[in-house]
């Protein structure tokens, strides 16, 4: 990766220049799209803040793939494919949606590549089969550089041919096609200096055309420079219209591409990296994929927060992706930071300066709005009192708690050059069995407090009432169900009556209700158990069909009610009050399968449970919390019983105990850990 900040402010002129074959990339795109590829599904399930990595170590370690899956968008040396297939698949694994593009230079290669067989094959294969036409030279044919240690290559139609009649911009495309493109592991190609031009890097001429003289008509040098580079992304999308193709630097080929990075982005290239990357995006084949990146100019100081977050809402006032590393001498970090796993949701409005939308980006304060939050900059040289015009919840962080602290906040200071996502306050909780106008608390399932309590209220149902709120029939919209005096309602889209069930005849006390989906047909079964009495449970398809009968489960006493979860073929039964403390798992025809005390034996205040995969292996957890009259004490377990971690939510010396339920609550494809207090409502008058 090269230094192109200097050069991209120097060639600004340049880029508006030659767009004239839109009609061309167009019609590339219109074959992208009919192709309908995977990687285009992916970038469309991407979310914001949309993040990439340019990580370009030769092999991984699997600590790093680990890390690297989850980024967006990841640019990896080609030679990872040699080196680290399986790693590559375990990325794709731990992240169906990552995008994966192989890294290779356009126009030069490294000057030891002959000795490069065994760690970099693809860079040995690729130099031992450049034609000795195909160098770029200077009239006396001597071969030229710009970066240390390599040499570059002629990427004009004045290149020689070799024996199989191509140019060295036939041949490059061909072999990313053959020995990168085709094997299944990547969806796309990251081609490195993508200049438009050449008379920059060789101010003083070169011989293009290979006639012994030297070319200094610098706009003749340069179209013929475009000429090929154009070539080379044609060429490639015509053999692969289905992959993505991203060049770095270049922003004039943006209708041959999907999109470009500009490296180098910081507070003195604001409007210019800004509006480059819009006018990319507006230009570019579908889908786009065009990278922002700061650096800390090889520092290493990777602490330098206020940096990393200019960069990151910068990039939110357009829909490209932000990538922060420590700079062009390695480009291998895999830095991460807290507001990486914030989930904006989709862009309410384009970016906006003094709550005016704007075309063109200049300097200012500018935000943007999402469906869940807000992101804000400030691209001025003073700090500035913002007014957000509401309430916002700052994100809860590790990393720079005083900036990252969860304060409702209706105003922020914000320092020059300086950043802030904030997020909209929760008001609901979904998939969730709980009591009208209960007071949830959000943690992570480390246990560690993720977002600010609330206490989640539907002012159509009365207060106190249970309910719960999920998507029974798989239409896209929420549909309710509530429990009173033994009795469930279910409402379809929340307020059309749809069924009456009454599980157990004549019993009129609370009830545990769980769903889940155990044929995998896209509608929600629901469990039902009752909370005191005989230890009964019962199942139900989504608005009320019933599913067998009333069963028990095996070896609880009888008058022990039970608290249900429920996941895609077990029911997790915990015992009622009264009773040694156990988790009971179950198939979906009652068969128990483990059981286990998770809680010491002499405990009689019953044991919550959830259930759900929270660690990314190929199993379910189970959670547990403790009833009456013990401490907010949740421990996690294997769906075998082994026991793997615990942790108390709140003060030990509560004894309240804590009902635990595990939801997507800020739909990051990640569960959080919600609890609800054991507190007794006062129902509301009617």
């Amino acid at each position: 990766m090269n230094h192109l900040s200097t050069y991209t402010k120097k060639l600004s002129s340049l880029a508006s220049r030659r767009l004239a074959r839109i009609f061309i990339g167009g019609v590339l795109g219109l074959i992208f799209l009919l192709a309908g590829n995977v990687a285009h599904a992916n970038v469309e399930n991407h979310q914001y803040p949309k993040v990439a990595n340019v990580f370009l170590e030769w092999k991984l370690t699997r600590v790093q793939a680990d890390a690297l899956s989850k980024w967006d968008v990841v640019v990896l040396d080609m030679e990872v494919q040699n080196h680290s297939r399986d790693l590559m698949k375990r990325m794709r694994k731990k992240n169906p949606d990552i995008v994966i593009l192989a890294y290779i230079t356009s126009q030069e290669i490294r000057r030891d590549a002959t000795t490069l067989q065994h760690s970099s094959p693809l860079r040995y294969k690729l130099n031992n089969s450049i034609h000795k036409d195909w160098w770029l030279t200077d009239q006396h044919g001597k071969q030229l550089s710009w970066w240390p240690g390599t040499r570059l290559l002629n990427v004009t139609n004045g290149a020689g041919n070799n024996n199989a009649n191509q140019k060295w911009n036939d041949f490059l495309p061909q072999f990313v096609s053959d020995n990168i493109l085709s094997n299944g592991l990547w969806d796309g190609i990251f081609y490195d200096n993508s200049w438009d031009n050449i008379s920059y890097f060789m101010p003083n001429g070169t011989d293009l055309n290979r006639d012994g003289k030297l070319d200094t008509q610098r706009p003749h040098n340069d179209n013929q420079w475009r000429d090929g580079m154009v070539k080379i992304f044609q060429k490639t999308k015509h053999l692969h219209p289905d992959k993505i193709i991203v060049a770095n630097g270049g922003h004039v080929y943006a209708p041959h591409v999907n999109g470009a990075l500009y490296e180098h982005f910081d507070d003195d290239s604001f409007a210019h990296g800004l509006n480059k990357t819009k006018d990319v995006e507006t230009k570019s084949l579908q889908p786009t994929v065009s990278i922002l990146n700061s650096n800390v100019q090889n520092s290493g100081f990777l602490q330098d927060y206020r940096h990393m977050r200019f960069g990151l809402t910068s990039t939110l006032l357009t829909d490209g992706y932000y990538s922060f590393d420590n700079g062009d001498a390695t480009h291998a970090e895999a830095w991460y930071y807290d507001e990486y796993d914030v989930v904006l949701g989709n862009p309410k409005s384009e970016a906006k300066k003094d709550f005016v939308e704007h075309n063109t980006i200049s300097s200012g304060v500018w935000k943007r709005e999402f469906a869940n939050g807000v992101a804000i900059v400030n691209a001025t040289a003073s700090f500035k009192n913002i007014d957000l015009g509401g309430e916002f919840e700052s994100i809860r962080g590790r990393q720079d708690p005083q900036h990252n602290n969860g304060r409702i906040v209706e105003s922020i200071k914000l320092a020059s050059n300086d950043g802030k996502i904030l997020l909209r306050p929760l008001g609901e909780v979904k998939d969730v069995s709980y009591a009208n106008g209960a007071f949830v608390r959000i943690y992570s399932t480390d246990g560690v407090k993720k977002r600010n309590g609330f206490f989640a209220y539907n002012q159509t149902i009365l207060g106190g009432t249970q309910l719960l709120t999920t998507d029974l029939d798989g239409d896209g919209f929420d549909d309710v169900l509530t429990a009173e005096n033994g009795l469930i309602k279910a409402f379809s889209h929340g307020t059309q009556l749809r069924g009456v069930m009454e599980p157990f005849i004549g019993y009129e006390g609370e009830l545990s209700i769980a769903i889940t989906d155990f044929n995998s047909d896209g509608t929600k079964d629901i469990v039902v158990g009752r909370v005191s009495g005989a230890p009964e449970y019962r199942i139900y398809e989504r608005f009320g069909k019933e599913i067998g009968v009333v069963k028990r489960v095996p070896n609880v006493p009888r008058n022990i009610g039970i608290n249900i979860a429920a996941s895609e073929s077990r029911i997790i039964i915990g015992t009622g009050k009264g009773a040694i403390p156990r988790v009971h798992v179950l198939d979906k025809n009652g068969s128990r399968i483990h059981s286990w005390i998770p809680y010491t034996r002499y405990f009689r205040g019953g044991v919550y449970v959830a259930v759900g995969n929270i660690d990314d292996d190929v199993s379910n957890e189970i959670i547990t919390g403790t009833g009456i009259g013990g401490g907010p004490h949740v421990k996690i377990f294997s769906n075998t019983g082994t026991f793997k971690n615990e942790y108390f939510v709140g003060s030990i010396h509560n004894s309240r105990g804590v009902k635990v339920h595990l939801s997507d609550i800020d739909s990051d494809n990640k569960l959080e850990l919600i609890t609800l207090s054991n507190d007794v409502f006062t129902r509301a008058s009617q």
